[in-house]
């Protein structure tokens, strides 16, 4: 979650998200929810398994870098 929040904040990714996910270990206290919603909403991310974000489980090389390649192949929507 902190490297999500990290990287949609570089790409100056502005989070209006208000749709609640339907991940069953992300909640609305967590400080993230915001991030993880907007990210969900873009189909940027979309959890590691049906109803699973896995928000405390480390990235692979192989998702942080499809996170970078979304958000700089659609910068202009955000």
């Amino acid at each position: 979650a902190q490297m999500l929040a990290n990287t949609i904040n570089f790409f100056g990714v502005q989070v209006y998200s208000t749709t609640a996910v339907n991940f069953y270990d992300v909640n609305s206290t967590h400080w993230f929810i915001n991030a993880v919603e907007e990210v969900n909403n873009n189909g940027i991310m979309t959890g590691k398994s049906a109803g699973r974000f896995a928000p405390y489980d480390k990235l692979t090389r192989a998702e942080s870098a499809k996170i970078i390649r979304t958000l700089i192949g659609n910068i202009d929507q955000f």
